[in-house]
């Protein structure tokens, strides 16, 4: 009876080891999971700040475009009243 008992535990001990073996594993894939949903997520970051700053970049170059036009039209106005 005592063997058994002992054989018991022990086939115990060895099942507890298998599944904590196979819960770690599990949290190191999700680790790993985490881990790529950052890259991406930074990835993500990046190219958003990119966005931002092409949209910047196309901004300012209306904004010159704009500015351009603007005296263009002052310069015309006055010309034409320099005729009159």
């Amino acid at each position: 009876m005592v063997v058994a008992a002992v054989v018991a535990v022990k086939g115990a001990e060895r099942q507890q080891e298998e599944n904590l073996v196979f819960v770690l594993s599990m949290v190191g894939g999700r680790d790993a999971k985490n881990r790529i949903a950052q890259r991406v997520q930074r990835g993500n970051q990046a190219f958003a700040s990119l966005m931002e700053v092409v949209v910047a970049v196309n901004t300012k170059a209306a904004q010159r475009v704009l500015r351009a036009a603007l005296i263009s039209a002052k310069l015309m106005g006055a010309e034409r009243d320099a005729h009159i």
